[in-house]
């Protein structure tokens, strides 16, 4: 006689597999459902795929840092140190116990204000390119070399200086700090395709072009004033 071994399945037994049956079916319709996203690892506004994954919305921002270049990493933390400097004292002024500074949104728009909304606006800039799915123009290379000069006015500044008046330690930090975002510019410059050898050309045709139209009204005013001194003696 062969007896069987196997364990008999009581009533409660099938019950409980067939409701895991059905929880594995449910899980794998709604994993389906999400693009491959289990029901139990997803939650409410927020997605179980990759980091690095969108939710594929137009003009959403993801701040994966991974995505910064060097030069992106240089000009944002350079250019954040330029606007901290900006509320710093530019210039103090001390008299008999009396003393007064500015900083340099009070040193006028040109050396102070207008750096750092360039500045601001290349961050920007930045931001949304690297952190955006909204769509964006192209990079214009020279761009970035005109910022880059912009920020190197508080330098220039702090080489000029103030008549009666001392430089403060917020001055010194925008220089360097606007040397940075310059350094920062020309490695971005190359990274948009930019090359140096071709800026150079243009500014050398610019150059020229701006001294031959020189040239040539210098020679119409000689013509005006020569025609002017003969209708005089005549």
């Amino acid at each position: 006689m062969v007896l069987d071994a196997s364990p008999v399945l009581g009533p409660r037994t099938l019950q409980t597999s067939q409701v895991t049956l059905t929880l594995r079916q449910t899980d794998a319709r709604n994993q389906q459902n999400l693009g491959g996203c289990p029901s139990r690892g997803r939650v409410q506004g927020l997605s179980c795929g990759h980091p690095g994954d969108s939710p594929g919305r137009d003009g959403d921002l993801h701040m994966d840092f991974s995505k910064l270049t060097k030069a992106d990493r240089i000009i944002g933390g350079a250019g954040i140190l330029l606007v901290i400097a900006s509320f710093l004292s530019w210039f103090t002024f001390s008299l008999a116990g009396f003393s007064a500074s500015a900083n340099g949104w009070d040193v006028g728009f040109l050396w102070g204000r207008l750096p750092v909304l360039v500045v601001i606006a290349m961050l920007v800039w930045i931001g949304l390119r690297r952190f955006s799915t909204m769509s964006l123009p192209d990079e214009i290379a020279p761009l970035y070399l005109a910022g880059g000069a912009t920020a190197l006015l508080p330098l220039l500044k702090l080489l000029i200086g103030e008549s009666g008046l001392s430089r403060g330690f917020g001055l010194i930090l925008a220089a360097l700090a606007g040397v940075g975002v310059a350094f920062g510019t020309y490695l971005k410059f190359l990274e948009a395709g930019g090359k140096i050898d071709e800026l150079k050309g243009r500014a050398s045709t610019l150059a020229g072009s701006l001294s031959d139209k020189a040239k040539a009204a210098a020679e119409s005013a000689k013509e005006t004033t020569k025609d002017v001194t003969d209708n005089d003696k005549s």
